[in-house]
């Protein structure tokens, strides 16, 4: 439901850029709240009196939804549930990524530590595939940043290998293996 007024849009294709995040949202059943003016159609004098006579309780509902979207660090934060993520929804790489909609940024995160624990294993799949040569000590100091950036446990590296090979990440893992044998 959107119209011109000022206030809120429960349907993600009202939605000026980032499609396809919102799609998949969509498709997954998750209500997304979000803010607009059409000023287009709305003269500025008609928008300030509609925003004047909107009830206190639904501008203070706003304002703690909102503050409720801000992290620890002041980063904006959209929060999905781990079943956003996956094959048919937003790959795992994306949980602690910046994106874009409109011309707003927001990390994309997810409470759950599993989902978080694929990303891990696919963003070191990919930093350290994207290397020649990885020493034990790069793959320490990759391990801890990309670990603290998803609020995980700092892993050991046979830990790491260990998760590799259950997810079937047969380059990381064999990285790995060679990196605890030197």
């Amino acid at each position: 439901m959107t119209d011109d007024r000022v206030g809120f849009s429960h349907a993600p294709d009202a939605v000026q850029g980032g499609a396809k995040i919102f799609g998949v949202l969509k498709g997954a059943a998750i209500t997304v709240h979000h803010f607009f003016l059409k000023v287009s159609k709305v003269s500025r004098e008609v928008l300030e009196k509609r925003i004047d006579n909107r009830p206190p309780e639904q501008d203070e509902w706003v304002r703690r939804w909102c503050k409720d979207r801000i992290d620890d660090d002041g980063t904006w934060s959209v929060s999905l549930p781990s079943s956003a993520f996956g094959e048919k929804g937003i790959p795992f790489s994306r949980i602690g990524s910046y994106r874009m909609a409109g011309s707003r940024f927001f990390r994309v995160w997810c409470p759950e530590e599993t989902p978080r624990k694929h990303a891990f294993l696919d963003r070191l799949d990919q930093r350290m595939g994207s290397r020649r040569q990885v020493t034990r000590q790069d793959a320490g100091e990759l391990i801890t940043r990309l670990a603290l950036q998803l609020r995980l446990e700092i892993p050991d590296l046979s830990r790491v290998r260990s998760g590799a090979e259950r997810t079937g990440l047969s380059g990381l893992e064999a990285q790995l293996a060679r990196l605890e044998n030197e």
